[in-house]
């Protein structure tokens, strides 16, 4: 009799709840179900995107002394000649990575030129002379002796370092006044 008590009662609650979830379900309405599925108009924006006003700075170009530019182009010049006596002590280096770098150091060169005057630009005439001279006759002068290449790069190199160092007085007194 226990028993049947035991489970006569626990039948009783479960009815009882479940009729209960039935009652609030029916109570409540399908409404929070319907929404989910029933497809609403769209409502306007009332917010307008936000379009941002740009209101650009104009930044004064930057002046740079005469001096600065030399000094800039001076170092790449170190740099690319720096590379092609590397470039001609090494054995794997090919021939037109040699000419490449001459045709930088060239390319360096007439850029310093616009930053000199009188002899100083006199100087950098005869060496990028004498650097399209080597470029052009590279093929020819590694065919026939490497060393007499490397001389010819040494001597233009310790020229300019000697002669056309932004450091010496004598090539900042030569500088092409600024005009900007």
């Amino acid at each position: 009799m226990n028993m049947k008590f035991k489970r006569d009662f626990f039948r009783s609650i479960s009815m009882s709840l479940i009729v209960l979830v039935i009652i609030s379900c029916v109570s409540s309405g399908c409404e929070p179900l319907r929404k989910k599925f029933v497809r609403q108009k769209k409502k306007e924006d009332t917010k307008r995107e936000f379009i941002p006003v740009l209101d650009p700075i104009d930044y004064p170009a930057r002046l740079h002394s005469t001096d600065e530019k030399y000094r800039h182009h001076y170092s790449l010049w170190q740099v690319w000649s720096k590379d092609l006596l590397g470039s001609l002590d090494s054995e794997g280096d090919s021939p037109k990575r040699q000419k490449y770098l001459l045709d930088q150091m060239s390319v360096q060169a007439q850029e310093m030129m616009n930053y000199v005057t009188g002899e100083k630009k006199q100087i950098w005439e005869s060496l990028l002379t004498e650097l399209i001279n080597l470029r052009d006759n590279l093929d020819t002068l590694l065919f026939r002796s490497k060393s007499s290449v490397k001389n010819r790069a040494r001597v233009v190199t310790s020229r300019v370092l000697r002669e056309l160092n932004p450091k010496l007085e004598s090539v900042r007194v030569a500088y092409v006044p600024v005009t900007e």
